[in-house]
């Protein structure tokens, strides 16, 4: 029994990072950099909502990009009806950047190996 009840403390304990690849100045998203360069986005407990997540920011990002009207941005980035921030060309180029990097975003389990130096 105590096998099993240190393996539920162990899933218990891990959770899911957001992780989101960083981005040049010019752009260009880097895949190749280790995960440990990489950015901590969120912590979530389940893979499920992590990945819900990721998801929310992908579909805001292109409604902000899109210029969508004042409706469509609240609703899909969550904010309160009439509370959406003026959106300018600026907020516009960096949800293109934020959009490319959660493009490439993982779930990655608090345990993974990448996340580790070595």
């Amino acid at each position: 029994m105590k096998v099993l009840f240190r393996h539920a403390a162990t899933l218990a304990l891990m959770g899911w990072y957001l992780m989101v690849p960083p981005i040049t100045d010019q752009g260009q998203v880097e895949l190749d950099v280790p995960m440990l360069q990489w950015q901590q986005a969120d912590v979530f407990d389940a893979a499920s909502a992590c990945q819900h997540e990721k998801e929310n920011e992908l579909v805001c990002d292109a409604a902000i990009i899109s210029r969508g009207t004042a409706s469509d941005i609240n609703h899909s980035c969550g904010f309160a009806a009439g509370t959406t921030p003026r959106i300018d060309d600026v907020i516009r180029l960096a949800a293109r950047f934020r959009l490319k990097r959660y493009a490439h975003a993982l779930c990655v389990a608090s345990d993974d190996p990448r996340l580790k130096g070595n």
